[in-house]
């Protein structure tokens, strides 16, 4: 009874790991969005912290399968994002993932905020903002196909500062560099994830079903 009450709780344990929490989404419909949708989530566990600043993890992610602003066919690109979870961004935040990869994006984090010249804005709205240092097919999609675009940001802040009722921006261009559509200015709810299990643990898990199995044949006999 008590190897069988001991497996169960360990199979509780990696089940929760598991558990990634629903995102908020803004768009497609929404002033600013240009028919694209975008998803807001951070991990609540600090990633580094001292006397005065934590480090959280943000992940942003931009869906331009509904992108409107441009004709079918033409060819965009996003050139800079933005994210304001705290009135005390502080430097260095970083990016941990972007498309492409972090070489190709601002990184450390641009303390500024975005407008219609990209991550130049420093008017003491602080966001922690990610330019592409280029123009090429990393951040390049076709209006009227599905592409998703994914960043990793751990942006650091004061401690206790911490906003869920955030700010994001977004900037598309075309291949001159030239705007195109709205430059995204929206309110959006972050929502709390949960990281996935890792292959240990899914190991873990597979192996306490097999303990399982075995103990209800041995029942039954």
């Amino acid at each position: 009874m008590f190897v069988r009450k001991s497996v169960y709780l360990a199979l509780l344990v990696v089940l929760g790991m598991s558990v990634v929490a629903n995102a908020d989404t803004i768009g497609p419909n929404c002033a600013t969005c240009n028919g694209a949708t975008y998803t807001l989530t951070y991990n609540p566990t600090p990633v580094a912290s001292d006397s005065t600043t934590q480090t959280f993890e943000f992940f942003y992610t931009i869906d331009v399968n509904g992108f409107n602003a441009a004709a079918l066919g033409s060819t965009v690109y996003l050139e800079a994002v933005a994210v304001k979870p705290s009135n005390d961004i502080l430097d260095p935040s970083t990016m941990a993932f972007a498309p492409g990869g972090v070489g190709d994006w601002s990184n450390p984090l641009i303390t500024g905020s975005l407008n219609a010249n990209a991550c130049s804005d420093n008017s003491g709205n602080a966001f922690a903002c990610a330019q592409a240092v280029s123009l090429g097919s990393f951040n390049q999609f076709t209006v009227g196909t599905s592409k998703t675009f994914s960043f990793g940001l751990d942006i650091r802040m004061g401690t206790g500062t911490l906003m869920t009722a955030d700010s994001i921006k977004a900037e598309f261009v075309d291949a001159h560099g030239n705007k195109i559509g709205s430059l995204l200015s929206e309110n959006i709810t972050a929502s709390r994830s949960v990281p996935a299990p890792e292959p240990t643990s899914l190991a873990l898990f597979g192996g306490g079903f097999a303990v399982l199995a075995t103990l209800r044949k041995r029942r039954t006999r």
